[in-house]
């Protein structure tokens, strides 16, 4: 059964098409790459699910509940999804604590809960510009299990680490998903992200949709047109 189902999707920026009828439907529980290269509409894509951006035409739907169509649109934070940005858009004066008691009551156990599961329990009272690259992403996907958000959507989270942190918090995340039962929308221009992490993978290009299906047979096409 879908959880998330985007029908006819369409968004224009400044007259021409970023997105033209996408159409998809992913699975609860599932990790779902959308890959290609810069500027086909991925981040458009994972910005029209959160409610970040309006669209053109077609709708959004999350959990069996249209979120978004040319008469609807749901507001972000009634979404109950959660936005991982390239940049994570970390706090900067926020110690890792600070970040999750803003959302979280701060004597909540499951700051404590979270941080462990992340092992990120050390480094409770550091603030960012402490942190390494790959600490700074544990922290942004603490910051989304604070908000108990079941969709998680993922905004090229490899591009700033090194091969090993990479590896890292991909078991990170595999294991964050069996645990809590997430949703990922994961985008990257990255071929070799796909094979080893993705349940199944959208190939996008100039705004559309060439072809769904498992990470190998993507990478299969890929490679046989080049």
């Amino acid at each position: 059964m879908s959880y998330i189902t985007l029908e006819g999707i369409s968004k224009k920026f400044t007259g021409r098409f970023v997105l033209e009828n996408v159409n998809l439907e992913i699975k609860k529980g599932e990790i779902f790459g959308l890959f290609g290269p810069s500027g086909c509409g991925k981040t458009t894509l994972l910005r029209i699910i959160a409610g970040l951006e309006r669209l053109e035409d077609g709708k959004v739907v999350l959990r069996s509940k249209e979120v978004c169509s040319r008469t609807t649109f749901l507001p972000p934070e009634e979404r109950n999804v959660s936005f991982i940005f390239q940049d994570l858009a970390l706090w900067p004066h926020m110690t890792v604590r600070e970040h999750l008691e803003f959302i979280l009551d701060k004597n909540s156990d499951e700051i404590e809960k979270i941080l462990k599961t992340l092992e990120m329990e050390k480094h409770i009272n550091s603030l960012p510009e402490q942190l390494s690259g790959g600490e700074k992403q544990r922290l942004a996907i603490a910051r989304s299990l604070a908000q108990n958000s079941d969709i998680l959507l993922l905004d090229e989270p490899f591009s700033s680490v090194d091969f090993n942190m990479k590896e890292k918090t991909k078991e990170v995340l595999l294991n964050l998903k069996k645990e809590y039962g997430l949703t990922f929308v994961y985008v990257t221009h990255d071929v070799f992200d796909i094979i080893d992490f993705c349940d199944r993978v959208a190939e996008m290009k100039d705004g559309r949709i060439l072809k769904v299906g498992k990470p190998k047979d993507i990478v299969k096409r890929i490679v046989s047109k080049i």
